[in-house]
């Protein structure tokens, strides 16, 4: 997955190279972050899901050890 991140964004600086090599795209207009932005990618729905199905759980199990912790006794 980093692999292919990292190749998307070496494929954006290439073409954005490109552009400035054909006159399409000012030199002073490219930038390092605005390249990286133009490169990023929508989250997948099935990484998603598995992060709200990972909270779930968290919380479960959260609520589980709070239901069962010991109470302290104050004297």
């Amino acid at each position: 997955d980093s692999l292919s991140n990292a190749l998307k964004k070496n494929e954006a600086y290439l073409q954005s190279v490109v552009k400035v090599l054909n006159g399409e795209l000012e030199y002073a207009k490219v930038n390092k972050d605005s390249i990286l932005a133009k490169s990023t990618d929508v989250p997948n729905i099935d990484d998603i899901k598995k992060v709200d199905e990972d909270q779930e759980l968290r919380k479960m199990v959260s609520d589980e050890e709070k239901a069962f912790a010991p109470t302290k006794k104050r004297k």
